[in-house]
């Protein structure tokens, strides 16, 4: 019976290093603290976010939406598509407070396909 041999694998590190000492976070100035860290209201608010549009996909990783799929704002911000959706169906409700005339938006109960070509069925 032969063995395979398995090569080592080595790593090492070099003799001179520049050590470059890294602030505190409450080092830092107030205006770099707030762009580097989020607060804890910023991280609640973007996992709201997150859950919304993760539950747009149908919770399917796969699912995600790409960044060809993103509404760009003027900014050039990308904005994921499922917040549209949902503007559109509360600005038809606000425009039907006094009628009872139902939104024409069409909300589907199964997660909505972000793709430019439809999933076949």
């Amino acid at each position: 019976m032969l063995r395979k041999t398995r090569s080592q694998r080595r790593v090492s590190l070099h003799s001179d290093v520049a050590v470059i000492p890294i602030p505190m976070r409450t080092e830092y100035p107030n205006l770099v603290r707030q762009r580097i860290w989020s607060s804890a209201s910023e991280l609640y608010q973007n996992a709201a976010r997150n859950t919304i549009e993760f539950a747009a996909e149908g919770f399917n990783w796969r699912n995600a939406a790409d960044d060809e799929q993103m509404v760009k704002s003027p900014s050039g911000e990308c904005i994921h598509p499922i917040h549209f959706m949902n503007l559109a169906n509360l600005s038809c409700r606000a425009l039907n407070t006094e009628q009872d005339i139902p939104c024409q938006v069409k909300v589907e109960s199964v997660p909505v396909s972000m793709d430019s070509h439809p999933l076949p069925s």
